[in-house]
């Protein structure tokens, strides 16, 4: 149970920090964001490290090209879930970014030989049913069709996040969890700042400096905020992002993966709540119908 607070923990600030991104990446562009995210929350991990005197070797370590494979899966899976939220509506994507906690089940059941329960096996196909109803809409031809390209770049995030989310059990508890932290967050911000200067080299501006001050999936030009204010959003992003990490990585240590990514992922919920309340993003009858049914998945695999 111990473990599960630990995902709570990560549930609350991944569900906060989701709604700081989609800010963040609408402002300045999907690939800016994430790199400057995650940038600034390897800093701050860095920082915490060395505070708390954490042990990280740097040699004779055979974890180190799974830990550099994982790290560029996370980079991935942060340019995927950007260009989800960014593409939008959030109150569509984050639903489908709440199957990623059912996906880390059956990821730990394969690659790791967890075992969860009958009941917890069933909220697995529950939360799946519910992202697909969230993320579709009929037109007005009475064909059923994805709302934008955000579900799609949703999906692609959470099949890449599964799998690190699940595997990265194995090097938290040989190496510990700051460890492991620092050795993914590094490759992570090494395989993003190749995706941005690749851009920047071939000239491809418009995925660099994507940022929109429209609806999600408009081209207008980015919003202008103070050095300030910019400066504050983006220590608050890499705050929240490093306290996930942790919360996280202790789960790992203590529960198995399965249960630490499920709970974890939970904190999706306070993301749609973010879309309905701040972007005035209204979800149809068979949309509220699919949120209900992710969460009865996440609840029945958490509890059953």
């Amino acid at each position: 149970m111990t473990g599960a607070l630990f995902g709570l923990g990560a549930a609350v600030t991944l569900g906060i920090n989701q709604i700081l991104m989609t800010f963040a990446a609408r402002r300045w562009g999907t690939v800016r964001a994430t790199l400057a995210s995650v940038a600034v929350a390897f800093l701050l991990l860095i920082a915490f490290a060395v505070v708390i005197g954490a042990d990280v070797p740097f040699r004779g370590n055979e974890l180190i090209p799974l830990l550099a494979g994982l790290g560029a899966a996370v980079g991935f899976t942060y340019l995927a879930q950007l260009k989800s939220l960014r593409e939008g509506p959030l109150s569509v994507v984050a639903p489908i970014g709440a199957t990623g906690g059912a996906m880390i089940v059956l990821s730990a059941f394969m690659l790791l030989g967890e075992r969860p329960s009958a009941f917890q096996w069933v909220g697995i196909p529950v939360a799946a049913l519910g992202a697909v109803a969230v993320s579709v809409e009929s037109a007005s031809n009475r064909k059923v069709r994805l709302i934008g390209k955000g579900p799609v770049f949703a999906a692609l995030a959470v099949l890449a996040g599964s799998v690190s989310g699940a595997m990265v059990r194995i090097p938290v508890r040989e190496l510990g969890p700051m460890a492991t932290i620092l050795w993914l967050r590094g490759s992570t911000v090494a395989m993003i700042a190749m995706v941005f200067t690749g851009a920047v080299v071939m000239g491809r501006s418009a995925v660099v400096y994507e940022g929109s001050a429209g609806q999600p999936g408009s081209r207008a030009a980015p919003t202008r905020a103070g050095p300030l204010s910019s400066l504050a959003l983006l220590l608050l992003i890499g705050v929240l992002d490093a306290a996930a990490f942790i919360f996280f990585a202790e789960g790992l240590l203590r529960s198995d993966a399965w249960l630490v990514g499920l709970v974890s992922q939970s904190g999706r919920v306070i993301a749609v709540a973010g879309g309905f309340l701040l972007f005035q993003e209204r979800l149809r009858s068979h949309q509220w119908t699919g949120v209900a049914l992710v969460a009865a998945g996440l609840l029945l695999a958490v509890f059953g």
